[in-house]
């Protein structure tokens, strides 16, 4: 964002109780260690920018981001000449897409109550074996030609 022309950038932290903002000119480890706290304890939900290596020792991806990037990648195999692409490409990022879609799904549903969480062990081991299904087969893809 841009504060008197100056580029600046907006953090955010959070859970379902809180919502902290914090407006700083820079992107940087420092920012988000005197966010986060150089002891954070917590299980990070996070993109994969490198500012937050360095904080805790327990991260998950964000599955917003894992969704958009199995798009993109989809997207980018597209553009591919057609003796490159590889024919598991398109069907790989669509499973990827329908997984973490039903696994924001799921949540959304747990935690409105539709689902009780006494159910959310059997939900965890249904996803874990869809992933391991879509993780089964290695993805071998054509060399690019020089």
């Amino acid at each position: 964002m841009r504060n008197d022309g100056v580029g600046h950038y907006a953090w955010f932290s959070g859970n379902e109780k809180l919502a902290y903002f914090h407006i700083d000119r820079h992107r940087s480890a420092e920012v988000a260690a005197s966010l986060l706290g150089e002891k954070f304890e917590g299980i990070l939900v996070r993109d994969r920018y490198a500012a937050y290596n360095g904080i805790g020792s327990q991260w998950q991806s964000c599955l917003a981001h894992i969704i958009t990037k199995a798009k993109q990648i989809k997207r980018e195999h597209g553009l591919l000449p057609r003796e490159e692409k590889t024919a598991c490409a398109d069907r790989f990022c669509d499973r990827v897409v329908a997984l973490f879609k039903a696994a924001c799904e799921t949540g959304r549903q747990l935690k409105t109550g539709a689902i009780p969480w006494e159910s959310a062990q059997g939900i965890e081991k249904q996803l874990v074996n869809r992933l391991a299904g879509i993780c089964k087969k290695p993805w071998r893809s054509n060399p690019p030609r020089l």
